[in-house]
């Protein structure tokens, strides 16, 4: 199971633990972006920290409409405490957590501001 915190803007929140191919780790603070059919985003000073190769690139359409290319590396982030493999999409903004990290999880949120909630297995 997973705890992560909804912001005062309503934003969902958590902390993770990302891990590059010669071992080193970062931990950063991801919020979950269910319009992302991604995996993860990470910026591009996070993705240097960890030493991330480029893996190929991919062509995503934005929520106005346009559409952009952007880096994509493999990296592996621990989730419900286990080691997983995942495409890291790299984008200037904080990290996000897109759906296929979620898929196969559920996630429980009651939104208030400085509320709690739960990624878990059904």
């Amino acid at each position: 199971m997973i705890q992560g915190t909804v912001s005062a803007n309503l934003d969902l929140a958590v902390r993770l633990i990302i891990t590059g191919p010669d071992e080193r780790s970062v931990e950063v603070e991801a919020f979950i972006d269910t319009g992302f059919d991604g995996a993860l985003t990470l910026p591009p000073d996070v993705i240097s920290r960890l030493g991330l190769t480029i893996a190929g690139d991919a062509t995503i359409t934005l929520a106005d409409g346009s559409i952009v290319q952007h880096n994509v590396f493999s990296a592996s982030v621990l989730w419900d405490s286990q080691s997983r493999r995942v495409f890291v999409t790299e984008v200037e903004s904080e990290p996000l957590i897109g759906t296929k990290l979620l898929s196969g999880f559920e996630l429980i949120a009651r939104f208030t501001p400085n509320g709690q909630f739960t990624i878990r297995k059904p």
